[in-house]
C-alpha cells in the first residue's frame, strides 16, 4: 500500500508547475515525463498472458535515446511489481517491440503512427506527448497545460487492449472515450 501511495505522490508532485521551457529546462521536462511514464506502470494491470521476457517489465522508447536515458535513471533499482524494470530504445521494426509493456512515442511521425496501428489490439500501453495528428491514438497523452503536466487516458482503448487502469490513476487523468 505504501508503494502505491508513494507512486501516487510522485505523480502528483510531478504535476507541480513547470516554468516556461528554456533550453536548460529541457532535462527537467524529460525527468517529469519519465516520472509519469515510470509510475503509469504501477497503476495499470496487464493480462496474465502479456509478454514478459526473462522476468523483466520492459519500457520501450521509440527512437529517442535522450528520453530513454531519463527513463533509465528514473527506474533504476525500482521493480514493477515482482519484475525488474528495463528500458529499450527501439526503431520501427515490430519484432523489436516484442515484450514491451509500455511503448513511448516522443515523436509521432509516419513510423510512430504505424506503431500505434500495429499495437492497437495488443496489451501494450502507448504513451505520446506530441501535438501531431494521431497523438489521440495513444493510450495516454501527456501534455502541458498552464505550466502543469497533465494526461489524458483513453479508457475505451485500454479496455479493448485488456489493460485495467487503477481508479486512483483515473481520478488524476482527463478521461477520454
Amino acid at each position: 500500500m505504501r508503494l502505491i501511495a508513494a507512486g501516487l505522490g510522485i505523480l502528483i508532485s510531478a504535476a507541480a508547475p513547470i516554468a516556461a521551457l528554456a533550453s536548460d529546462q529541457v532535462a527537467d521536462l524529460l525527468s517529469v515525463r519519465a516520472a509519469y511514464v515510470a509510475n503509469f506502470a504501477h497503476y495499470v494491470e496487464w493480462p496474465s498472458d502479456a509478454a514478459t521476457e526473462e522476468g523483466a517489465f520492459r519500457f520501450c522508447v521509440r527512437q529517442d535515446e535522450e528520453f530513454g536515458g531519463a527513463l533509465r535513471r528514473m527506474i533504476v533499482d525500482k521493480p514493477v511489481g515482482n519484475l525488474s524494470a528495463e528500458v529499450r530504445v527501439v526503431n520501427g521494426r515490430l519484432e523489436e517491440w516484442v515484450g514491451c509493456r509500455i511503448l513511448v512515442l516522443p515523436e509521432l511521425n509516419a513510423g510512430g503512427k504505424a506503431a500505434l496501428k500495429a499495437l492497437e489490439a495488443r496489451p501494450v500501453l502507448t504513451v505520446a506527448w506530441t501535438k501531431a495528428d494521431g497523438a489521440q491514438a495513444a493510450s495516454i497523452h501527456l501534455f502541458l497545460e498552464q505550466e502543469h503536466m497533465r494526461f489524458e487516458i483513453r479508457k475505451g482503448q485500454l479496455d479493448r487492449k485488456g489493460l485495467k487502469v487503477s481508479s486512483k490513476l483515473l481520478r488524476l487523468a482527463r478521461v477520454v472515450e
